[in-house]
């Protein structure tokens, strides 16, 4: 299709609109902020039609903007491939879920955050270009957050007196906040400009505040292990004069390894201290209990699941009688892994594990390492006790996509770089 500049910048325009809209939508909410939560189970499954109307709006936008860059997406596809395998499976789960309905109505939502990352990286010089956006988004969305928390009762949980600012619980503020703070201190490194620079170390320092007074454990453990993996990153260019460096990484590693798996064996008292300290117990809030509930259902459908996202239907018997023993009305696994298993079975567990081992090895082979790829860390170790991985219309879900989708589109505008300069390189010979 050839077009002209005219209607290129239209489909550019298209795509970063379609982009903010998204992304604003996605952490602001479609809902009024500072509601009360519900122990009513009837009320948890009530559907939102603006949100239905605004993501359906966003897809087609994001679809028009693609048309002159369809090329381009099957390009990506063919050098990522195990993203677009396990969105298939989630697909193909519709036809043995017992709710096929829900879990279409899901997977739009899955399909939506998809098609808005190659909307926007398609059209973009540099998978870096969001950055202005997500500036903007999140110190609004901090700094709100922040001065709700001493102005607005609503603001901080009726129930547990604890913050959650803008979001709707605690460990959204904490993931938030998170988040934040990764892009603030990116920004930091890069800018030029004294006003900018103040303004970032500002952010940061919001962001920080907002991280540790939520009191999300998932959250803060999150960012003490980003801590430990760049002191790690630092180390290595320490003894990499030396020509060392690798070595001492693997002992490194191999000490961390042993010792917290000694520690999980023989010394579960020190994990119940240090969890006392934070005001948590040795069942994670209520958690082990549930995963072991969870396990059960597991055993039931290992193979294939019970569909995508077709296990939390709130109006579901399933989930009624989990409610009867779980009064806190939980509406995850708190563990994603769990929850991939349990909706797309082994299968899908292993075709995920295969996007995750993908993007690494991907990684080492370029030799680089990028901004973007925290994200993907940071995904995965709150996986661990929230499931944030392929949530439907999730923060941390569209992080995890972008980094993952950024890499490839990465490689694939060097390519396009380097075969345009060896054609000009032959022109002129």
């Amino acid at each position: 299709m050839i077009l002209n500049e005219s209607n290129k910048n239209i489909y550019y325009h298209v795509a970063k609109i379609t982009f903010f809209l998204y992304f604003f939508f996605t952490l602001f909410g479609t809902s009024l902020p500072f509601r009360a939560g519900t122990r009513d189970p009837s009320q948890l499954g009530t559907s939102n039609i603006i949100n239905q109307i605004v993501f359906s709006t966003l897809f087609l936008t994001a679809l028009f903007s693609l048309i002159p860059k369809t090329h381009h997406v099957i390009a990506i596809i063919k050098k990522e491939k195990f993203l677009i395998i396990f969105l298939l499976w989630c697909t193909l789960s519709i036809t043995w879920a017992d709710n096929s309905f829900v879990v279409i109505k899901r997977l739009f939502q899955f399909y939506t955050a998809i098609i808005v990352c190659f909307s926007i990286l398609v059209h973009s010089d540099s998978v870096d270009d969001i950055l202005i956006t997500l500036k903007i988004l999140f110190s609004i969305f901090m700094i709100v957050s922040l001065i709700s928390i001493f102005t607005v009762p609503g603001a901080i949980s009726r129930n547990y007196q604890e913050w959650q600012g803008l979001a709707n619980n605690k460990n959204n503020l904490g993931k938030y906040s998170l988040i934040s703070t990764l892009i603030w201190l990116y920004a930091l490194s890069k800018d030029e400009k004294l006003k900018s620079k103040l303004f970032s170390f500002f952010m940061l320092l919001v962001s920080l505040f907002l991280l540790f007074g939520a009191n999300s454990l998932t959250a803060v453990s999150a960012f003490l292990f980003l801590l430990l993996v760049w002191s790690l990153f630092a180390v290595d260019q320490i003894f990499k004069p030396l020509g060392i460096r690798r070595t001492v990484t693997i002992l490194f590693l191999i000490c961390l390894g042993s010792i917290t798996v000694l520690t999980l064996l023989f010394s579960k008292e020190i994990i119940a201290a240090v969890l006392a300290l934070a005001g948590k117990k040795l069942t994670l809030t209520g958690r082990t209990d549930l995963w072991a509930d969870i396990m059960v259902e597991v055993k039931k459908h290992l193979l294939i699941g019970c569909g995508y996202k077709g296990f939390w239907i709130t109006d579901s018997p399933k989930i009624l009688e989990v409610y009867e023993t779980y009064i806190w009305l939980p509406r995850q696994s708190h563990n994603g892994y769990l929850d991939v298993l349990n909706e797309t079975g082994l299968i899908g567990l292993f075709s995920f594990l295969a996007i995750i081992i993908n993007y690494f090895v991907t990684l080492v082979k370029n030799k680089k390492r990028t901004f973007w790829m925290w994200f993907i860390i940071v995904a995965l170790i709150e996986n661990f006790t929230e499931s944030v991985l392929f949530s439907p219309g999730g923060v941390m879900t569209f992080m995890f996509l972008y980094a993952y989708l950024s890499i490839f589109t990465n490689i694939l505008q060097k390519e396009q770089i380097n075969f345009q300069s060896e054609t000009d390189r032959l022109y002129r010979k």
